[in-house]
């Protein structure tokens, strides 16, 4: 986003990760994060939530384990 770009009225205007609805329930299964987001000169206004950014993991195949990573605004 850049050049003066403006998201106003929503209820995320950002939404970093995918997601599953889950029909039964209505339960939200977030289950991938992560991302670049670059925003320059850009507005957000009167939303619920500017940015959501889901975390993201990346496992090792060798230790079987999350490997430490950085999600920031």
């Amino acid at each position: 986003m850049k050049n003066g770009a403006t998201i106003k009225n929503a209820e995320v205007a950002v939404y970093v990760g995918e997601y599953f609805v889950n029909n039964g329930n209505g339960a939200l299964l977030n289950n991938h994060g992560g991302g670049i987001i670059k925003i320059n000169g850009a507005h957000f206004l009167n939303n619920q939530k500017d940015i959501v950014m889901q975390p993201y993991e990346l496992w090792s195949t060798v230790t079987h384990k999350a490997i430490p990573q950085r999600s920031y605004i």
